[in-house]
């Protein structure tokens, strides 16, 4: 059996049809920690930092998905500052490097709307582009 592994940008999440696949999937998706830092910084900005009702919302969300958080780790951050030589400069990318090294450590496709700030991964799709290749198979 093939494995199918595939991690996840934080702004695949705003794509319902993404969203609605990755559920029934048999795909095994992840993020990064970073990725979840992401997303409950732009959660919590939305909603208040004492929503207390909706503090486990991101937890929940991902749950519902499927997708599970890596941790960064020593090979990640090897990874991450590798690409940054000859590439965009780290400050301003730091976070994507972080993230991408993921994909990069486990040798599967990113999932991303911005192509473009993961030139260095191997393979890299926007939602739309992942969902024809797979849907065909």
């Amino acid at each position: 059996m093939i494995e199918k592994v595939i991690i996840l940008d934080t702004n695949v999440f705003s794509s319902r049809r993404f969203c609605d696949w990755l559920k029934n999937s048999d795909y095994d998706a992840y993020i990064s920690t970073i990725t979840y830092t992401e997303l409950r910084y732009h959660y919590l900005k939305k909603k208040g930092k004492n929503d207390r009702d909706g503090r486990e919302f991101v937890d929940a969300f991902l749950d519902a998905l499927k997708v599970k958080v890596a941790s960064f780790d020593k090979e990640c951050a090897r990874i991450a500052s590798e690409a940054a030589i000859g590439n965009w400069e780290f400050r301003a990318k730091a976070r994507d490097y972080m993230i991408g090294s993921l994909a990069v450590k486990l040798e599967c496709p990113m999932i991303t709307n911005n192509v473009k700030d993961f030139k260095w991964v191997d393979e890299v799709y926007t939602p739309d582009e992942f969902l024809k290749r797979v849907l065909k198979e």
